[in-house]
C-alpha cells in the first residue's frame, strides 16, 4: 500500500513540474502571449513616417511564405499564439522597400542590411541586398518574428528613416507591418555635400574651478583660456537641500559666444550654419521647488564666434554641482570651422584638429 501511495505521489509531482515548465514557457519564453491594451492594428504610414507601410496581401495564420490572405487581426493572432507558443517565430517575412534621397530621387547600388528573428539556431538570420537602378530593394521567401533594415550608401549619409524596425507577428504592435509591393517602405539617404577643413573634438571637460564661475573655451585651440575664445560658460548653484524625498538645489546658467552668437537647433544634419538669428547669451535658471527640475542642462547649438570668423555646432552638457564636484562643462562633441565659412560638413581626411592643438601649445592662455 505504501508503495502505490509512493507511485501515486510521484507521478503527481512530476506532473505539476512539467506543468510548471509548461507556464514559465508560455509567461516569460520567446512565445510569451500578452494581450495588448489597445488591440486595434497598426495605423496607414507613407513616405517618410515611423515604420510601416499599408496594403493587403498579410500572410493568414499558417499559411506558407508565398500566399496571400486578409490581414492579419489580433484576435487570429492571439488565437495562434494560444495554440502555438512559438507561432510568430514562424511568420512569413516579406518586405519591400525604395531607397531614396532627401529631394526624393532613387539610390541606386544603395547597401541593405536585412536581418530577422527566427527558431534557426543562432536565433537570427541575415541578408544584404543592393537597391536596383530605381532604388527598389525586396525580400520574401523568409520567416521570423521581426526585421531590421538599414540602408547606407557610397557618398550618402543615412537619415533615421534608414533605419526601420518591422514586427510581423504582433498587430497591436506599433511597428507590426503589412507589406504592399505597391506601397514600398522608404528608406532615407541624405547626399553628403562638400566638406571642409574641421576642428573636431569629443567629450572635451571642463571643471569650473574660478570664483566667478566663469569659464572661457577656445574652440579653436582646444583649452580654457583666460581672455579671448569662443564659448563662456557662467555657472551658479545655491546649497543642497531637501525638497520633499529629494537633495536639490537652486542653479543658473549663462552661455555665450564670444564676440558672436548663438542659436539653438534639433537638426539631424546641422551642415550649414545660420547666417541670421544669433542670440548674444542663452540663460536657463532652475529652482529647487520647480516639478521639473533636472540637475544640469544639455543643447545643442550653432555658434559664431571671433566676429564672425568662426562657426560651429555644439553639444554641451552642464553640471552645476555633480556630487558637491566643482560645476563642470562637457562638450560632448562639436565640429568648428575656423576659416569664416558657415560650411560645417565634416570628413576625418580634412580635419585639422591636431594641427591648431600643436599651434595653441606654444600660446599663451
Amino acid at each position: 500500500m505504501k508503495n502505490i501511495r509512493g507511485l501515486l505521489i510521484s507521478c503527481l509531482s512530476g506532473a505539476l513540474v512539467v506543468s510548471g515548465i509548461l507556464c514559465w514557457r508560455i509567461l516569460h519564453g520567446s512565445g510569451a502571449v500578452h494581450r495588448p491594451a489597445d488591440t486595434e492594428s497598426a495605423s496607414s504610414v507613407v513616405s517618410g513616417s515611423p515604420v510601416g507601410s499599408t496594403g493587403q496581401g498579410q500572410d493568414s495564420i499558417g499559411s506558407g511564405p508565398g500566399s496571400r490572405s486578409s490581414e492579419l487581426s489580433t484576435e487570429q493572432a492571439l488565437e495562434a499564439l494560444r495554440r502555438d507558443p512559438q507561432w510568430r517565430w514562424r511568420r512569413p517575412v516579406a518586405f519591400w522597400g525604395l531607397v531614396l534621397d532627401e529631394q526624393d530621387h532613387p539610390v541606386p547600388d544603395a547597401r541593405v542590411e536585412m536581418a530577422w528573428t527566427d527558431l534557426s539556431p543562432a536565433g537570427h538570420s541575415s541578408v544584404v541586398i543592393t537597391s536596383d537602378g530605381l532604388g527598389r530593394v525586396h525580400l520574401e521567401g523568409k520567416e521570423g518574428a521581426v526585421l531590421t533594415v538599414r540602408a547606407s550608401g557610397e557618398g550618402f549619409h543615412s537619415t533615421s528613416d534608414a533605419h526601420r524596425i518591422l514586427n510581423y507577428g504582433e498587430p497591436w504592435d506599433p511597428q507590426f507591418h503589412r507589406p504592399s509591393q505597391d506601397r514600398p517602405v522608404v528608406l532615407r539617404l541624405r547626399r553628403k555635400g562638400p566638406a571642409e577643413p574641421l576642428v573636431h573634438r569629443e567629450n572635451l571637460r571642463f571643471p569650473i574651478t574660478s570664483a566667478t564661475g566663469e569659464v572661457v573655451i577656445d574652440l579653436v585651440g582646444q583649452r580654457a583660456v583666460a581672455i579671448g575664445g569662443d564659448l563662456r560658460v557662467l555657472v551658479h548653484h545655491g546649497p543642497e537641500r531637501s525638497v520633499g524625498d529629494r537633495r536639490r538645489f537652486d542653479w543658473d546658467l549663462v552661455i555665450a559666444g564670444v564676440d558672436g552668437g548663438l542659436v539653438v537647433h534639433a537638426e539631424e544634419f546641422p551642415f550649414l550654419a545660420p547666417d541670421t538669428g544669433y542670440l548674444s547669451e542663452i540663460r536657463i535658471r532652475q529652482s529647487a521647488e520647480d516639478p521639473a527640475w533636472r540637475d544640469g542642462f544639455e543643447g545643442r547649438f550653432f555658434l559664431r564666434s571671433r566676429s564672425g570668423t568662426a562657426h560651429a555646432r555644439i553639444e554641451l552638457r552642464v553640471s552645476p554641482f555633480p556630487r558637491g564636484a566643482p560645476p563642470t562643462v562637457t562638450l560632448l562633441d562639436y565640429h568648428l570651422n575656423p576659416s569664416g565659412s558657415r560650411n560645417l560638413e565634416y570628413t576625418p581626411e580634412l580635419d585639422v584638429s591636431t594641427d591648431h592643438y600643436d599651434r595653441a601649445r606654444g600660446e599663451p592662455r
